[in-house]
């Protein structure tokens, strides 16, 4: 791949660096660009969850936690300092903040739109300062389309640019005939949006009518119990185990048949696309983000919004399938991330839009 820019000090803002779908794609982006630029991240957070990757590709992190006006003080005067040549923000937090910093120091930001739905607070602050941002991304149409729409973002510098997802074009999903136990997996933290209460109880609604599951669940607790004190009510601490934060997912997708995403809230949901470039039937929540992927790409079903009943009936349905209809819902998924997802060609975008902005 061609790198167009070049000897530039280019630096990410973003809320945190906790493994989500944002902080993975900003990640890529960093360590992508680090190869000819100098690259630093900001959060406003403790805590990194790419440790490794960074130390490799030697990229700087700072973190500010800017809920004192003394630290944002601190912030501005650290970028005034170090003059970067851009900075690229994740997040409306970080967007809001970047504009700030932009009027102040007049370094050039793009924003980057990771959700699809935004707080009360956020749309007023975005009715005031959209305009700031020399250019402005979304990674799904859906947030794109509704921020035109609700006149939150210039249209002429403004662009979706989809997830970026690591393909293996010779991965081969061999084993569509599922075993007596269907071996499930869920790749989301531990957070309210995710609605694991949702996915557990499905869960239990599947032992009750006699079939053999076993879901595991990649995702931090962050020191939560309820998780724990939820299978065990419901009685399926055999059926779920909670792995916890792992790096690497796509050895446990490729021990599974059927990835579940239950969650009401999505950008662009990350776990789906992963999971279908590695040729996975998929399940998900009816909700924008997730119903855009499942229905353009024909690679599994949607259930109703925290209807366990429903996902209950979404996941028997897969499993009432031939071997051969499961494949071709895998093989459907994959070739919907090659086209629109491919890492390669979504750097090209990243790339085209920083050359605009500081060239």
């Amino acid at each position: 791949m061609n790198h167009p820019i070049k000897n530039k000090k280019i630096f990410f803002l973003s809320p945190s660096l906790r493994k989500g779908g944002a902080e993975n794609q900003l990640t890529k982006i960093a360590i992508h660009l680090s190869k000819k630029n100098e690259v630093k991240i900001i959060t406003f957070i403790e805590g990194n969850d790419f440790v490794d990757q960074l130390k490799e590709n030697d990229i700087e992190l700072k973190v500010f936690n800017i809920k004192s006006a003394l630290t944002f003080i601190k912030l501005i005067s650290y970028l005034k300092e170090q003059k970067p040549s851009l900075l690229i923000c994740f997040m409306f937090s970080a967007n809001i903040v970047g504009r700030i910093i932009k009027v102040t120091t007049k370094i050039p930001i793009i924003t980057s739109v990771r959700a699809n739905v935004m707080s009360k607070l956020y749309r007023f602050l975005y009715k005031f300062t959209y305009k700031w941002d020399d250019y402005s991304t979304f990674n799904s149409k859906y947030s794109f389309e509704a921020f035109i729409h609700n006149k939150l973002t210039v249209p002429s510098k403004s662009i979706t640019i989809n997830n970026g997802i690591e393909i293996d074009r010779n991965i081969e999903k061999v084993n569509y005939n599922f075993s007596r136990t269907v071996n499930l997996i869920s790749i989301a933290h531990f957070r309210p949006s995710k609605d694991y209460k949702t996915l557990f109880k499905a869960i239990r609604i599947l032992k009750d009518k006699g079939y053999s599951v076993n879901l595991k669940v990649l995702g931090n607790l962050d020191n939560q119990t309820w998780p724990g004190e939820m299978l065990r009510e419901l009685d399926i601490d055999d059926e779920v185990e909670i792995v916890g934060f792992t790096q690497n997912t796509k050895q446990y997708l490729d021990q599974s048949d059927l990835l579940i995403l239950s969650s009401f809230l999505e950008g662009t949901p990350n776990a789906l696309l992963e999971a279908m470039s590695r040729k996975l039937p998929v399940i998900a929540s009816n909700i924008p983000g997730n119903d855009f992927v499942i229905e353009e790409s024909n690679a599994g079903l949607l259930f109703k919004l925290q209807d366990e009943n429903d996902l209950a009936s979404k996941v028997i349905d897969i499993l009432s399938l031939s071997s051969e209809a499961r494949e071709t819902l895998g093989r459907n998924g994959l070739n919907f991330i090659l086209e629109n997802y491919e890492l390669d060609s979504i750097l090209s975008k990243w790339e085209q839009i920083i050359e605009k902005v500081v060239n």
